[in-house]
């Protein structure tokens, strides 16, 4: 018996597969991460400090082969309400998508920008493949209707950090 349920567990974990995941050069602005109950991957997008609360994203990815939806649309993370409170309490804004219809290996982020600003980019994978674009804008209005705040009205104060992000607007 104890034969045979050792051979059950063997085989239930060598048919255990998880996602190949691809070369990502985006260290501090972009990571893969498992989510929490379902198995899928998900892959979240954190924002440079800035002081100013519109946020542009925009994330280009690539899958090797020919397929459909591979992306889910870009989100708040880990929702509106507690992204809008991070950041009014001066955290980085972050976003997130989900990957789906994944067989063996995740999408590869290929160009993550930020109100207009490259933050990083990855090579592709050449012809063989499918690229997919997710957008998501998050502005004043929406992250200060969470706290009753006046709404800033004076321009952003430029950084010293490594990445600056001005607004283009």
């Amino acid at each position: 018996m104890r034969l045979a349920w050792l051979t059950f567990f063997w085989v239930s974990l060598s048919s255990a597969q998880y996602p190949i995941i691809p070369e990502n050069n985006c260290d501090g602005f972009f990571q893969y991460a498992p989510a929490a109950f379902d198995g899928h991957y998900i892959g979240i997008f954190t924002a440079p400090f800035i002081s100013n609360l519109n946020f542009h994203w925009k994330a280009t990815f690539v899958i090797k082969g020919h397929r459909g939806i591979f992306v889910s649309p870009m989100m708040p993370y880990p929702n509106e309400e507690g992204s809008a409170s991070s950041i009014l309490s001066n955290k980085q804004a972050q976003v997130y998508v989900n990957f789906v219809n994944i067989n063996n290996e995740l999408p590869k982020l290929k160009l993550l920008t930020l109100n207009g600003w490259e933050l990083c980019s990855n090579k592709g994978y050449g012809n063989n493949s499918t690229t997919m674009t997710v957008k998501y804008t998050m502005d004043q209005y929406k992250i200060t209707q969470y706290r009753n705040l006046p709404m800033a009205t004076e321009p952003p104060q430029k950084n010293n950090q490594n990445v600056s992000i001005i607004s283009m607007e």
